[in-house]
C-alpha cells in the first residue's frame, strides 16, 4: 500500500510539472511574440447588447459588415482606410435595425445575405456607393434616412433532415438559427431543372460572372440556393449528425465543394458535381468529438485545409488522404498549430492570402494571433507565434476573423463577441525577421526579405542591378564571350533568384475521388517512393517546403494583379539569363552520348519559343554558335523540326540585325546555315572518293575544310540574307514532300514545283542584290554570283536539295531541263565547276541522262520511220521542245564522252520536224476543218519555241558569268521551223 501511494505521489508530481511547463511554454510564446511590429486598430461598435455574431468583408473592399444578435441595432457597416506599414482607419458608415437577429453573414458584389432565427435566410442588396458616400458616421433605421442604401430583396426557408439525430446528454441542442451563410465563389447552375435530386452539375468560371449561388446552413443540414429562386433550394444535403458551426465554399475552381464542421468533431466536403450523395471525404477531429468551431480552405493549396476547435489547436489536414473507417478517424493530421501557444479554444481560423506559411486564429482568451509554420533541414516542422494582440477590450471571445487586401497589403479583420472590431496588419518588420532565407549572399538576403514581405518592386530593382552588372559587364569592351563567360561563372546565383521571382503555377483542384493513401491507381513512384506509403504529414513538409519559398501558387491570381512593371521587368531579364544557362548545360549533356542526347532533344522541342523570346530580349547571351548547337540536337531526331526550329532564329536575327546592328550580325550564321543545309554543295560528297582535283580546274574545290566552307556561306549572308532564308525554306519544303512519301511521280512533281517557286521568288531578289556595305575580302563573291535564277539547280547551296530535284527531272522524262541545269557545273570557268558535286552530277549525266534521252529520241524516229502518221501532233510537239531546249540551254558539247552532241540533236531535229510537216500537210489535204486543226496543233509550238529564243537571248545578256557556246546554227534551225510551222497557222 505505501509503495502504490509513493508511486501516485510521484505520478502527481510528474502531472504538476507537465502542466507547469505547459504553462510556461504558453506564457513564452505570449512573450516573445512581436507585438510592437503588428500595427492594430480598433473601433468599438455601438451595439449596446454586446451580442456581435458574426463579421464579412465585401470582394469590394473597403466595406465590411458586421452582424449582432441583438433585436434592435443589429447591422453595421464600416469603412476601412489603409496606407501600407501604417495603422488602418476604421469609420462607421451606416447602421440598421434588421427584422431578425443576425447569426451568420456573407458579403459579394452588392449582395449580403444574412442568417437569422426560424431557419430563414434573408438576402439583402447593398449600395456600396452609398454608403462610402455617407459621411455622418452613422445610420438611420428602417424608417429614416439610410432607406434605399440597403434593401432586403428576399427571404429563403431552410430545411434540415428529417433524419437529425436527438441531442443525447453534453452535446448542443439543434436550433432553427441559420449558424453559417456563404457565397459561392463562382456561378453554379444545374441542368436538372432545380428539383434538388443533384443532377448533372455545370459549373461556371468566376470570370465577369455575378455571384448567384450561396448555402445555408440549419442545424446538420446544408441548403444551396439560387438567389433568383427561392421557393426551393436546389440541393439539400444532410452533411452532419449535428449542428454545423461552420461552412465554407473551396476558394479553386471549379468552386463545387462546400466543407463544414460540426458541434461532434466531424468535417466533411460535398461535391455538388457527384450525384446522389455527394460527401467524398470525411474525418473525426482527433477522435474525440471536440466541436469544430471554424474551418479554413487554403487559398493556394486546394487540398490544404485548418479546424481551429474546442482542442485549442489548428489542425492542418491534407484531403488527398482519408481513413480507413466510415468516419475517418483514422486520418493522419498534416500538422498540429498552436500547440502550448493558445489559452483557450481555437474560435476562428483563416489562412494568409498572402503567404502560404501563415495562419491566423482568434480564441476564446480574447487574443488574436499569427503563426507561422517553418521546416527545418531535417523535414520537421515548428509552428511559432510571430504576432500576439488582444483584441477584445473586455470579456469575450474572437467570433470573426476574415482576411482581405488593402493597397497591396494583407489586412485581418477580426471581431469580438463584445463589439470590437480590430484590423491587423504584418508590417515589415514581422515578415522580414521570418523571411525564408537558402543563401548566406548578401544580396540575394535582401532579395529574399524583400520578396517575402511582398516589397516586390525593391526586390525587383535589386534583382535587376545585379544582372545588368553581369550582362553589361564592368568594362564597355568586354567582349560578348566574356560577358557570356562571367554569367556562366555565376549560374547558381542566378538559378537562385529565378526561384525567389517564380510564382508557382496554380495547383489543380482534381479532389474528387483522390485517395493518396489507399487508391491503387496512385502507387506509382514519385520521388523514389511509391505514393501509397507516404503519410499525410511527410506530404506536407515536402510541399510546404518548396512552396512556400517565393511566391506561392496562384499569387497574382489571388490578388488579380500582377507584380508590377519593375517585378515583371526583373522576372523576364532573370528568366532569360537562367535559360541561356540551361541550354549550355542540355548542349553538354547531348555531348555525353546517344540517350542523353534523346532525352536533351525533347528538352529543347519544349524551349523552342522561349529560346526564341531570350534571343530578341538579350541578344548578347544567345550567340550563333549556341543556335546551332540546338539546332543541330533537333536535327538528329527530327529533321523537319529542326529546319524550322533553325529557320526561326535565322528570321529573328536578320530582323533584329535592322535595329541591333552592333550586336546582332545576320553573317555570323553562317555555322547555323551550314547545319541548316547540310550536306552543302561545298562539303565532300559521301558518293565520291575525294581524291585529287577536278581535271581542269585552278583551284581544289573538294577538300574544302570547314573554315572555308563557312566563309562562302557568310559571302552569301553577306549579298543578301534573305536568299540564305529562301534556301532554308525551300529544304523544308522539300524535305517534307520527301518524308511525306507516297507515288513517287506525285513526290517528284512536288519536288520540281517547289524548286520552281524557289527560283521564281530568287529572281525577285536577284536585281536587287547589292554589294554589302560591308567589303567581303575573302574572295568569295564569285560563288555569290553563281546564282542563275533561270536554272533552279543553281538556286541553292543544299546538295540534298539539289540532287533530290534532278533526280525528280529523270523521274519526270525532263532530261533537256536537267541538261539544261547541270551545264553550270560542266562549265569550266564556272564558279561551280569543282565543286564536290560536280563528279556526281557528270557521271549521272554521262551514264544515265543522256543514254535514257538518246533512246527517248531513238524510239520516236524508228516510229516515224516506220509510220510518220502514227503519232499524235501532241508528241511531236513535246518531242521537238525537248531537243530545242536541250540546243539552246544545254551546251551538250561540253562533254567529251555524251551519246549526244549538237550536230547530232540538230539531225534529230530536222528528221522529226519533217515528219511533223508531214503529218500537217495531210491534214491539210484532208479537209477544210481539219486545216483548222492543224492550225490548232502548230500555235503552242510556235509560241513555246519563239519564247525559249527570246529568254535564252535575255538570259545570256544578264547571265553572271559568260557562255563560251556558239550556238548560232541552232538558232537558225529552230528560226526556220517556227517559219516552216507558221505556214500551216
Amino acid at each position: 500500500m505505501e509503495i502504490q501511494q509513493s508511486y501516485n505521489s510521484v505520478e502527481r508530481i510528474k502531472r504538476d510539472f507537465a502542466g507547469l511547463s505547459a504553462w510556461r511554454t504558453e506564457y513564452l510564446a505570449s512573450q516573445l511574440a512581436d507585438i510592437e511590429g503588428l500595427k492594430s486598430t480598433s473601433l468599438p461598435l455601438p451595439e449596446e447588447s454586446r451580442f456581435t455574431t458574426s463579421l464579412a468583408i465585401s470582394n469590394n473592399l473597403p466595406l465590411i459588415a458586421v452582424g449582432s444578435g441583438s433585436y434592435d441595432t443589429n447591422l453595421f457597416f464600416v469603412e476601412a482606410k489603409h496606407e501600407r506599414n501604417r495603422e488602418t482607419e476604421l469609420k462607421i458608415k451606416a447602421f440598421f435595425a434588421s427584422r431578425f437577429p443576425i447569426y451568420s453573414l456573407s458579403y459579394q458584389d452588392d449582395f449580403l445575405i444574412t442568417g437569422t432565427e426560424r431557419g430563414a435566410s434573408i438576402l439583402y442588396q447593398v449600395s456600396s456607393s452609398q454608403l462610402l458616400q455617407n459621411n455622418q458616421g452613422e445610420g438611420e433605421g428602417n424608417n429614416g434616412g439610410g432607406k434605399g442604401v440597403v434593401k432586403c430583396i428576399e427571404t429563403y426557408k431552410n430545411k434540415a433532415a428529417k433524419s437529425v439525430e436527438t441531442a443525447a446528454p453534453g452535446n448542443h441542442i439543434a436550433s432553427r438559427r441559420v449558424g453559417c451563410v456563404a457565397f459561392c465563389l463562382g456561378t453554379i447552375s444545374t441542368d436538372d431543372g432545380g428539383d434538388g435530386s443533384g443532377g448533372a452539375w455545370r459549373v461556371l468560371d468566376r470570370a465577369n460572372a455575378k455571384t448567384t449561388t450561396f448555402l445555408s446552413c440549419l442545424s446538420g443540414t446544408v441548403n444551396v440556393w439560387d438567389i433568383n429562386r427561392n421557393s426551393k433550394a436546389i440541393r439539400i444535403e444532410k452533411m452532419a449528425g449535428q449542428p454545423i458551426f461552420t461552412a465554407e465554399w473551396s476558394p479553386h475552381n471549379p468552386y463545387s465543394q462546400i466543407l463544414s464542421g460540426s458541434t461532434d468533431g466531424g468535417i466533411s466536403i460535398l461535391d455538388l458535381r457527384k450525384k446522389g450523395r455527394g460527401i467524398f471525404w470525411k474525418m473525426q477531429n482527433d477522435g474525440q468529438g471536440l466541436a469544430i468551431n471554424d474551418i479554413s480552405w487554403s487559398p493556394f493549396v486546394p487540398y490544404w485545409i485548418a479546424s481551429g476547435g474546442d482542442g485549442g489547436v489548428v489542425n492542418i489536414w491534407d484531403i488527398r488522404f482519408t481513413g480507413g473507417n466510415k468516419m475517418g478517424a483514422g486520418v493522419d493530421v498534416a500538422a498540429v498549430i498552436g500547440k502550448n501557444q493558445i489559452n483557450g479554444t481555437v474560435t476562428k481560423v483563416c489562412w494568409s492570402k498572402s503567404h502560404l506559411d501563415l495562419i491566423n486564429t482568434g480564441s476564446s482568451d480574447r487574443h488574436y494571433r499569427l503563426h507561422n509554420i517553418r521546416i527545418d533541414e531535417t523535414m520537421g516542422y515548428t509552428s511559432r507565434v510571430v504576432a500576439d494582440r488582444t483584441a477584445a477590450d473586455d470579456i469575450g471571445s474572437i467570433v470573426g476573423l476574415v482576411s482581405g487586401s488593402l493597397k497591396d497589403q494583407e489586412v485581418v479583420f477580426s471581431l469580438s463577441d463584445c463589439g470590437d472590431l480590430y484590423t491587423h496588419v504584418m508590417t515589415d518588420r514581422i515578415l522580414s525577421n521570418i523571411a525564408i532565407h537558402k543563401k548566406d549572399s548578401e544580396k540575394e538576403t535582401k532579395v529574399e526579405a524583400d520578396i517575402y514581405t511582398r516589397r516586390l518592386e525593391e526586390g525587383a530593382l535589386k534583382a535587376l542591378d545585379f544582372v545588368n552588372e553581369l550582362l553589361n559587364g564592368n568594362d564597355s569592351k568586354e567582349s560578348d564571350q566574356e560577358i557570356l563567360k562571367q554569367v556562366l561563372s555565376h549560374s547558381a546565383q542566378i538559378k537562385h533568384l529565378c526561384e525567389i521571382f517564380e510564382e508557382k503555377p496554380e495547383l489543380e483542384n482534381n479532389l474528387l475521388g483522390r485517395n493518396l493513401s489507399t487508391d491503387s491507381k496512385d502507387t506509382a513512384e514519385e520521388d523514389g517512393a511509391p505514393i501509397a506509403a507516404k503519410s499525410a504529414e511527410t506530404e506536407f513538409l515536402r510541399d510546404m517546403r518548396h512552396l512556400s519559398y517565393g511566391l506561392p501558387p496562384g499569387y497574382f491570381s489571388l490578388l488579380g494583379k500582377t507584380g508590377g512593371g519593375q517585378f515583371e521587368k526583373a522576372r523576364e531579364r532573370l528568366n532569360v539569363t537562367k535559360l541561356r544557362i540551361t541550354l549550355q548545360e542540355l548542349v553538354a549533356e547531348a555531348k555525353q552520348g546517344e540517350a542523353a542526347s534523346v532525352k536533351t532533344w525533347g528538352k529543347l522541342v519544349q524551349q523552342e519559343e522561349r529560346v526564341c523570346r531570350g534571343i530578341r530580349l538579350q541578344p548578347r547571351l544567345f550567340d550563333p554558335e549556341l543556335l546551332k548547337d540546338l539546332t543541330k540536337i533537333v536535327l538528329a531526331r527530327d529533321c523537319i523540326k529542326g529546319l524550322v526550329m533553325g529557320k526561326a532564329f535565322c528570321e529573328i536575327y536578320m530582323e533584329m540585325e535592322k535595329t541591333h546592328g552592333a550586336v546582332v550580325r545576320s553573317q555570323d550564321l553562317a555555322g547555323l546555315v551550314h547545319v541548316l543545309l547540310a550536306p552543302t554543295i561545298f562539303d565532300p560528297d559521301q558518293q565520291q572518293p575525294t581524291q585529287g582535283s577536278t581535271p581542269g580546274s585552278s583551284v581544289s574545290l573538294e577538300n574544302l575544310q570547314m573554315t572555308q566552307i563557312r566563309e562562302i556561306i557568310r559571302a552569301y549572308l553577306l549579298r543578301n540574307p534573305i536568299l540564305v532564308l529562301e534556301m532554308v525554306n525551300l529544304e523544308i519544303k522539300v524535305q517534307e514532300a520527301v518524308l511525306k512519301g507516297g507515288d513517287q511521280v506525285k513526290v517528284a512533281d512536288k519536288i520540281i514545283t517547289h524548286m520552281k517557286t524557289h527560283a521564281s521568288r530568287i529572281r525577285s531578289l536577284v536585281p536587287s542584290r547589292k554589294r554589302p556595305p560591308v567589303k567581303d575580302t575573302s574572295g568569295n563573291a564569285d560563288m555569290v554570283d553563281s546564282l542563275d535564277p533561270y536554272s533552279p539547280a543553281t538556286v541553292t547551296i543544299s546538295a540534298a536539295a539539289t540532287r533530290l530535284y534532278l533526280n525528280a527531272l529523270i523521274q519526270m522524262r525532263s532530261y533537256d531541263v536537267y541538261l539544261s541545269n547541270v551545264k553550270f557545273w560542266a562549265l569550266h570557268h564556272s564558279p561551280l565547276y569543282g565543286l564536290p558535286l560536280t563528279k556526281t552530277l557528270l557521271k549521272q549525266t554521262q551514264e544515265v541522262v543522256a543514254p535514257r534521252f538518246k533512246r527517248q529520241l531513238d524510239v520516236v524516229l524508228s516510229t516515224i520511220e516506220k509510220e510518220p502518221l502514227g503519232l499524235e501532233p501532241r508528241i511531236y510537239r513535246d518531242i521537238l521542245m525537248k531537243i530545242a531546249t536541250t540546243l539552246v540551254d544545254a551546251c551538250v558539247d561540253l562533254y567529251s564522252t555524251l551519246p549526244l552532241s549538237s550536230s547530232s540533236l540538230l539531225d534529230y531535229f530536222s528528221k522529226i520536224s519533217n515528219s511533223f510537216y508531214s503529218v500537217l500537210d495531210a491534214l491539210v489535204s484532208h479537209s477544210a476543218e481539219n486545216k483548222l486543226r492543224a492550225s490548232r496543233e502548230v500555235s503552242p509550238l510556235i509560241n513555246a519555241l519563239n519564247d525559249l529564243l527570246s529568254s535564252s537571248n535575255s538570259r545570256s545578256a544578264s547571265s553572271p558569268f559568260a557562255i563560251d557556246n556558239n550556238i548560232k546554227s541552232s538558232y537558225i534551225v529552230i528560226s526556220d521551223c517556227i517559219k516552216q510551222l507558221s505556214s500551216y497557222s
